[in-house]
C-alpha cells in the first residue's frame, strides 16, 4: 500500500497527461566542422589504407581531402595481392606513379582458407596465376623480373608467353604438346618451396 502522499502525487501526474521528450538541437557534424588543416594532421595518424579509405567514404569533402593522401601511403605484402586479385590496373598504375608501391615486393597469401600458415611469392607470380595479361603486361613494363621464370616452347604461342619471352623470360625445349603457362617456385617462411604453375 503506498502512502497517501505517493497516491495524492500519482493523482496529479495522471491528471497532467503525456510528459513530452525534450527537445533537442538536431545533430551538427563534429568532425567535419573543424578546418581542413586539422582533417589533415588526423588523417596523416592513420596508418592503414582501408581505414582512410572508409573516411574519405563519407562525405565529398573528406573524399576531397583524403584522396591523395590514400594514394600516398606504402602498400604492403596483403594489399598487394588485393590489387592484383581485384584486377584494379588503375589503383596500381596510380600507386607506381606515386612511388609506393614495389614491384618485387613479396605478396603474402594463406596455404588455404583456414591456415595461419602463410606463403610469399611476387606480384608478377599472383597475375600469371590468375591469367590476368593486363596486371602482367603493366608489371612488366613497371621492371618486375623474369628471372625465376621457365617456361615451354609450347607456350611462346600464349599471349603471356609472348609477353615473358619479350622480357628476357627462359624458354626451354618442349616438353609437351599441351602449353604450360608459366612456373615459378614459390617459398614459404620455413624455406620449403612450392611450384605453381
Amino acid at each position: 500500500m503506498q502512502s497517501p502522499l505517493n497516491q495524492t502525487t500519482l493523482k496529479v501526474v495522471a491528471h497532467q497527461g503525456p510528459v513530452p521528450p525534450p527537445r533537442l538541437p538536431p545533430p551538427r557534424p563534429a568532425l567535419g566542422a573543424l578546418p581542413t588543416e586539422l582533417l589533415l594532421q588526423i588523417g596523416s595518424y592513420i596508418t592503414q589504407s582501408a581505414h582512410l579509405y572508409r573516411l574519405l567514404r563519407v562525405n565529398n569533402r573528406f573524399y576531397a581531402i583524403f584522396h591523395e593522401l590514400l594514394y600516398k601511403m606504402p602498400v604492403r605484402g596483403r594489399q598487394r595481392r588485393r590489387l592484383i586479385t581485384t584486377r584494379n590496373i588503375d589503383a596500381v598504375r596510380r600507386l607506381l606513379a606515386n612511388g609506393v608501391l614495389d614491384i618485387e615486393g613479396e605478396v603474402e597469401y594463406l596455404a588455404f582458407d583456414d591456415s595461419w600458415y602463410k606463403f610469399t611469392t611476387k606480384m608478377l607470380f599472383e597475375a600469371m596465376y590468375l591469367h590476368d595479361l593486363g596486371m602482367v603486361k603493366l608489371s612488366l613494363e613497371a621492371g618486375a623480373s623474369t628471372a625465376g621464370f621457365e617456361m615451354d616452347a609450347s607456350t611462346q604461342m600464349l599471349e603471356i608467353g609472348k609477353l615473358l619471352k619479350q622480357y628476357g623470360a627462359r624458354v626451354t625445349s618442349a616438353s609437351s604438346a599441351v602449353p604450360t603457362i608459366a612456373f615459378f617456385v614459390a617459398r614459404d617462411p620455413t624455406g620449403a618451396e612450392r611450384v605453381v604453375g
